[in-house]
């Protein structure tokens, strides 16, 4: 690479590491996310007495794909040339800090980004008069942000949403919330939390390659260049009674890839036009609403799957090990069998499969309603226990009042003991 002193690269790079984890949201974002997972896990001892999550190997698996998807974006931004400012980056924050303190879910990087880019277009656009210079300053930083660089970075970081989500392991674990009628039905909780660590390109002292004259194509920057850290956050989460979470947390990753082509499109056409930065930086701010607003009219026009079954008994979820994961058994699934003794109740359930001490025969009906036979040998290992929970049945049970649904919405979910069927409109409450 002619032209580049390597001291001056490597100084970069530090001085950008050192930028980034001098960035509060870097931590912020993995503590709140540790928080509710440490939530979810005391939630399951006492409503499933068993811990279904546990902490650290979730959080270091979304910490390590975010790792991953960082470098990623990393090397895609500085490939196309986007080129921005660190007095950028502490603004970004800004906003961030401002929209999560409205609601946890802003804090998303694309409805950061589409906020910044919005506020932008709108100081270049008017130029208020008779500003304190400090405020007359304040302004013309905001009209120059780079909005076609920005907006690179959200299409960049709605397609890195999109692989996340489809890459991510199981992040679905079972809640207990209340039905329309107030009754305890089972759920499905899905939180998947990604602080996206990345660097990109800041106006600086290192020289650009000789070889590539009319590179950055986007950055539209013709002097030395350097490095800075950005934390990002990226990343879905909601409660689902009616929607397989699969088929939820599909959609919502299918919306970011669309997202990503209309806002790049959209960041493309404004180098013609600046209308279009403005295009791109609302439909950065409204994707992800509009995904939770169809996640919300998708859950009520359906039935909750994780009530009672009068077949036998509805699993809410398999515990990662045990013997009903070897066997095949799956969430939603209906167990109406057990070594041929017919099952109602959790108790009948665990009763016949202590009954035969060698092996263990299920008869199940799936989710569409076919039956399967299902059996192995138990050892003594597996003895202990068959390892499901099974869908509510009472009343008693504490549960959530409603669903919510993004980011980090465990944190600020209430719970409260259900009430009764027979209880006014007033007091009963959504799925």
């Amino acid at each position: 690479m002619l032209g580049i002193s390597w001291w001056l690269l490597g100084h970069a790079i530090v001085r950008a590491l050192l930028f980034l984890i001098s960035n509060p949201l870097l931590y912020v974002g993995w503590i709140l996310y540790a928080l509710v997972l440490a939530k979810e896990a005391k939630q399951q001892r006492r409503s499933f007495g068993v811990r279904l999550t546990r902490v650290g190997p979730a959080l270091w698996g979304q910490i390590w794909r975010s790792l991953v998807a960082g470098a990623a974006l990393s090397v895609a931004m500085v490939a196309l040339g986007v080129v921005i400012r660190p007095w950028d980056v502490w603004f970004l924050l800004g906003i961030t800090v401002v929209l999560a303190a409205i609601r946890l879910r802003f804090s998303a990087a694309a409805t950061t980004i589409g906020v910044m880019v919005i506020l932008a277009n709108i100081a270049k656009l008017w130029q208020p008069k008779g500003l304190p210079s400090s405020l007359s300053s304040f302004w013309n930083h905001v009209a120059n942000i780079p909005v076609y660089s920005w907006l690179c970075l959200a299409a960049l970081v709605c397609f890195a949403e999109f692989w996340l989500l489809f890459s991510a392991p199981k992040g679905t674990r079972p809640v207990l919330v209340q039905s329309k009628r107030g009754r305890t039905i089972g759920a499905m909780s899905v939180q998947l939390i990604f602080v996206v660590p990345l660097l990109a390109l800041v106006p600086g002292t290192v020289a650009r390659p000789e070889v590539a004259a009319s590179w950055p194509w986007l950055g539209a920057w013709a002097g030395p260049l350097s490095l800075v850290g950005i934390p990002l956050v990226l990343g879905m989460g909601g409660m689902f009674t009616t929607v397989k979470t699969k088929r939820a947390i599909r959609f919502t990753a299918w919306s970011s890839l669309l997202s990503a082509v209309v806002i790049g499109l959209s960041a493309t056409l404004a180098l013609w036009h600046p209308s279009f930065a403005f295009v791109g930086g609302i439909v950065a701010f409204v994707s992800r609403e509009l995904a939770v607003m169809f996640h919300r009219r998708w859950e009520a026009r359906q039935e909750p799957i994780y009530v009672p079954s009068e077949q036998g008994v509805r699993l809410l979820a398999v515990v990662e090990g045990s013997l009903a994961q070897t066997i095949g058994l799956q969430a939603g699934e209906v167990i109406t069998h057990v070594n041929q003794i017919p099952v109602h109740s959790e108790y009948d359930l665990h009763f016949a499969y202590s009954q035969n001490p060698a092996y263990a025969k299920l008869q199940v009906v799936d989710e569409q309603g076919e039956p399967r036979i299902l059996g192995k040998a138990v050892y003594d290992g597996e003895r202990a226990k068959l390892g499901v929970v099974s869908s509510p049945d009472g009343l008693e049970d504490e549960c959530y009042v409603r669903t919510y649904f993004g980011l980090l919405h465990g944190l600020y979910a209430r719970q409260e003991n259900a009430v009764p069927d027979d209880a006014s409109a007033s007091e009963s409450m959504n799925v």
